[in-house]
């Protein structure tokens, strides 16, 4: 038997388009990674207080945004493969790579662990 699920891309009018499509690719991950064999989009007209991303379009994004993991995925396994780590590692490492924006931590601001060290030093005494 094979299973989709149906991803649903209306959101509040007054939410972040960009914010909203990111998170929509994420859930397309996601839905990936546990094993469904397909997404189905669906369309609600005169929906007041909500837009919609168009369904083809957003349906052609995920369908790009598959076969570029497809390909970081099989690249990973072949870097795997002569590296010795193992395929799961790879993808991994290369899922993690490819994190967006908004989800990457943030860097330490310069002087961060200056500032922690010399807090250290100071209950110790040593400053």
């Amino acid at each position: 038997m094979k299973l989709g699920i149906y991803l649903n891309a209306q959101h509040p009018a007054g939410d972040d388009p960009g914010r909203r499509f990111a998170e929509t690719i994420e859930q397309a991950r996601l839905i990936r990674s546990l094993g469904f064999d397909s997404i189905w989009g669906g369309e609600h007209h005169v929906t007041p207080r909500f837009h919609y991303f168009p369904l083809l379009p957003m349906l052609q994004r995920l369908a790009a945004e598959e076969a570029a993991e497809a390909e970081r995925q099989a690249a990973a396994e072949a870097e795997a493969a002569e590296g010795g780590e193992t395929a799961a590692e790879g993808s991994e490492a290369a899922l993690l790579s490819e994190a967006p924006a908004e989800v990457a931590p943030e860097p330490a601001a310069e002087g961060a662990s200056a500032a922690v060290a010399g807090e250290e030093g100071e209950a110790d005494g040593q400053r």
